[in-house]
């Protein structure tokens, strides 16, 4: 449908890449990178905002914050 088909998707994403490509500093987190290594990927966050955590923080969050215990 012209309201919610592939080309209303496309278009979205090709004036969002558009937009982004403007942007000095963009970074990616793939649903995928968290499941493998959450930890990782939560520095990787932090980094972005430039913040650091320590590795205990980094623990109780990926434990605590958890698919499988929110559920």
């Amino acid at each position: 449908s012209p309201k919610h088909g592939v080309e209303k998707i496309a278009l979205f994403n090709l004036q969002w890449f558009a937009a982004a490509t403007h942007l000095r500093k963009i970074a990616l987190l793939r649903y995928e990178d968290v499941q493998r290594d959450t930890n990782d990927a939560l520095r990787s966050i932090g980094k972005y905002l430039g913040r650091s955590f320590d590795e205990s923080q980094l623990a109780d969050v990926a434990v605590s914050r958890s698919f499988e215990r929110m559920q």
